[in-house]
C-alpha cells in the first residue's frame, strides 16, 4: 500500500511539472520577444544591480550600481552584444572593465509566457525581462 501511494505521489507531481515545463521556442521567436526589452538584475549577494535593454540591432549597454559604487553613489556602464543561440537561449556579452570583474559571457533560457518573462542564470541570479 505504501509503495502504491509513493507512486501515485509521485506520478502526479511528475505530471504537474511536465504541465508547468515550457514548449521550446525557436531563435526567432526569442528575439521577438526580447528585442527592445528592458533587463534588471541582482547580484547573488543583492548588494549591486545591472540593467541593459537588449537594442533592435543587437548592442547593448549594461549598467551597474550599487555594492563597492554605492558608497560614491556611482554607476559604470559597459558595451555589449546579446543574441539567441541555436537553442534559443538569450545570450549576452559584456565589456566589464577588470575592475568590474571583467567581461561577462553567459546564455540562458527564457522562462515564462506571454506575461511575466525571466531569465534564470546558472549563478542563480533571476533577471526580469519588460517591454
Amino acid at each position: 500500500m505504501k509503495k502504491t501511494n509513493f507512486l501515485v505521489i509521485t506520478m502526479a507531481s511528475l505530471i504537474c511539472l511536465a504541465a508547468f515545463a515550457q514548449t521550446p521556442q525557436s531563435p526567432e521567436e526569442v528575439k521577438q520577444k526580447i528585442r527592445g526589452a528592458h533587463f534588471s538584475t541582482t547580484s547573488p549577494t543583492g548588494e549591486s544591480n545591472e540593467e541593459w535593454v537588449s537594442s533592435a540591432d543587437g548592442t547593448v549597454l549594461a549598467r551597474r550600481s550599487g555594492g563597492l559604487m554605492k558608497k560614491a553613489g556611482a554607476s559604470s556602464t559597459a558595451p555589449g552584444h546579446w543574441s539567441v543561440n541555436d537553442a534559443g537561449q538569450y545570450c549576452l556579452h559584456a565589456d566589464w572593465d577588470v575592475r568590474q570583474g571583467g567581461p561577462e559571457d553567459w546564455c540562458a533560457p527564457i522562462v515564462g509566457g506571454d506575461g511575466a518573462i525571466t531569465l534564470a542564470l546558472a549563478d542563480g541570479r533571476k533577471v526580469s525581462v519588460s517591454r
